[in-house]
Formats: C-alpha cells, sequence, structure tokens
C-alpha cells in the first residue's frame, strides 16, 4: 500500500438521471446492480468514457453471487464497476492499478490495492485483524487449507469480477471490484477511488486519470 494522495482535478456527477442513463446504455441489467446503482452511484465522465461506481454496503448484494461465502462479512467491500465506452476506440483500463483511497486520520491517507481472487479466497478462510494498515498472513498451501472450498470462492469472485480489460468502441462493460477495509465500512465515507491507467488501443492514448469521490453514500 502506498502512501500517495493524488489531487482532485476533476469533478465527480452524482445525479440518479445520468447513472441510470450511463447504465442502461447498451443492454439491461440485473436488478440488484441497477438498485444498487441508484442508491450509491458516483459517476464521472471525460474523454468519450463514462465509469460509474457503486460501493456494496447492503449484505444481501453478496448473496447471489457468493451465497455463504460472503467477502462482505469477511470486511472485503465490492465495488460495481460500469465502463461506457462512447468513442470510436477501444479502451484498456488496467485493473490491477485501480486504487481505493482512504482517510484514516488528517494525515493519515493509505492507498489500497485491488484484491486477486486468491486474496478474496484467503480473507474469507482467514479473516485476521481489523488493522487495514497490516497485511493479512498469507494461507499456506496444501492440504486442508485451499482446499475445494477455497476453489470455489477463488472462481465465484473471478465470475464477479471485470471480465475483461478491453471495453469495445460504443459499448459497456461491468463487474467487481474488491478492498480489503476490514470490516471498517465507514472508511467509504471520505474514500476516493482511483482509475488511472486507461489507453486507447489504437492510438496508444492515454486518458486522464479517473478520481472518484465515493463520499455521502447511503449506508443502506
Amino acid at each position: 500500500m502506498m502512501k500517495v494522495y493524488y489531487k482532485s482535478k476533476l469533478y465527480v456527477v452524482a445525479a440518479a438521471a445520468f447513472v441510470l442513463s450511463a447504465l442502461l446504455t447498451g443492454g439491461t441489467i440485473v436488478a440488484g446492480q441497477q438498485a444498487a446503482a441508484e442508491k450509491g452511484a458516483r459517476l464521472e465522465s471525460h474523454e468519450g468514457l463514462t465509469i460509474i461506481a457503486s460501493p456494496w454496503t447492503n449484505a444481501d448484494l453478496y448473496k447471489d453471487k457468493f451465497g455463504k461465502n460472503s467477502p462482505f462479512k469477511a470486511g472485503i467491500v465490492a465495488i460495481h464497476l460500469s465502463f461506457r465506452n462512447d468513442s470510436n476506440q477501444a479502451i484498456k483500463v488496467n485493473s490491477d492499478k485501480i486504487q481505493l483511497q482512504v482517510r484514516l486520520s488528517d494525515d493519515n491517507r493509505q492507498n489500497l490495492d485491488t484484491l486477486t481472487p486468491e486474496d478474496v479466497a484467503d480473507a474469507i478462510r482467514n479473516p485476521g485483524a481489523r488493522d487495514i494498515t497490516t497485511k493479512r498472513k498469507r494461507i499456506p498451501g496444501g492440504k486442508g487449507w485451499r482446499d475445494k472450498h477455497w476453489d470455489e470462492i477463488v472462481q465465484a469472485t473471478q465470475n464477479a469480477a471485470l471480465p475483461t480489460q478491453l471495453i469495445a468502441p460504443h459499448s459497456t462493460m461491468q463487474g467487481l471490484v474488491f478492498f480489503d477495509l476490514r470490516g471498517q465500512m465507514d472508511l467509504l465515507d471520505t474514500a476516493h477511488l482511483y482509475i488511472p491507467d486507461l489507453t486507447t488501443l489504437e492510438t496508444n492514448h492515454s486518458l486522464l486519470y479517473f478520481e472518484i469521490d465515493l463520499g455521502w453514500h447511503p449506508a443502506n
């Protein structure tokens, strides 16, 4: 985790009409995701790309995808991302570079990296401490640790995550990214989501990074 603070240069739009319009373009969205978008979504748009972020702060939202093995119970928050590409070029998003900045105090901000499916499975099987500044202990490999139940969690996380890193022209893409908050969901009240590595496929043009303020969303 890095202690780097990026100053926002862009405005954030949080109007339900714009959110629903962007989400519904290009296809039908399941009811649970649409409801989450209406209640807690944050939107930012520039250079032909619109990104909508909806933190899943309601435990019920995880049931369909994870059943009893909910990341939320292990202190992990999923953020549903919807990308709408209105440009004439495909856009590549490096989802590994997405970060969630949380403010622990006035002078202490932490940038959290996204979790891999293996990280999510480890956290569910080994909840650990609530201090987000310390790393969870890795679950060692071998029989009795990473068993078929662990494999099932990894598969469920992969199925729920962003399906690809490429957004075709005039199309949408959506899925979840995961962050380990150790159950401290109140940190989302002042959190910012950073999506810095976006590039047009044909011209290799780097888009200005996205910074989405997730604060003041309903806690459901």
